[in-house]
């Protein structure tokens, strides 16, 4: 029987070669390390991670708690990262790291420290891990500035993520909390006085006249608003 030489592969007779390299069809997320974890988009997150939204409308690996990397792989933090203390914002579940949830990493003490920098009219929502938990006029959104997932309200809405009112809407309570005393905005016919049953300062037209405060029009005798010029009531 003929056999081929060496490592040659053949039948021996007709035809000896060097044996063929097989080539195998790149798996999908062969380069990703599987681990337990739940799918994520085109990844599979580590089993300390979970999948959370994307600024881009996608999702993202996100690691935990505790735990730090990339969110496909993620490692426990030492003892002595766990220990540093952490000031927490109210309903804030996530805290002492900052990254682009992909890659997270533990804040310095200064950082922890100093004040986080907030825009006029900008209110910071309670973290979230998804749409539903924001309002139905906001949605769950990543900040990099914050390093982490919270409520924000969508245009033309204005709050905190959880509670969003139209911005003319809020503007109008801001002035009824504020009072007449800071805004100054009584009519020429009204003044500004205390409510103490409301404990605010609010505008009160002068006798004769009627109105909310902020607008006051004269009375003619009849006791119906005057529409006429001032000063010359009932013509």
């Amino acid at each position: 029987m003929c056999r081929c030489r060496g490592w040659y592969v053949g039948d021996g007779v007709d035809h000896c070669g060097p044996p063929e390299e097989r080539h195998e069809e790149p798996r999908l997320n062969a380069h990703i390390p599987r681990r337990g974890g739940q799918p994520c988009g085109h990844h599979v997150c580590d089993v300390n991670a979970e999948c959370m939204p994307s600024p881009s409308g996608g999702s993202e690996c996100v690691c935990k708690a505790g735990y730090h990397g990339n969110g496909v792989s993620c490692e426990s933090l030492t003892d002595e990262e766990e220990e540093v203390p952490r000031t927490q914002a109210p309903d804030e579940t996530i805290a002492g790291y900052h990254g682009n949830g992909i890659s997270c990493e533990s804040l310095t003490d200064e950082e922890e420290e100093a004040p986080r920098t907030q825009a006029p009219d900008e209110t910071i929502g309670k973290v979230c891990r998804a749409h539903e938990e924001c309002s139905e006029h906001g949605s769950c959104t990543y900040s990099r500035t914050l390093g982490y997932y919270h409520c924000t309200c969508t245009e033309p809405y204005v709050g905190n993520g959880v509670e969003c009112t139209l911005k003319e809407q809020q503007e109008r309570e801001r002035e009824e909390q504020q009072g007449c005393d800071r805004l100054r905005n009584c009519d020429q016919n009204a003044q500004c006085v205390y409510d103490s049953h409301n404990r605010v300062y609010r505008c009160e037209c002068y006798e004769g006249f009627a109105g909310d405060g902020k607008t006051c029009v004269q009375i003619h005798a009849g006791g119906r608003p005057w529409e006429g010029p001032q000063g010359a009531p009932g013509g």
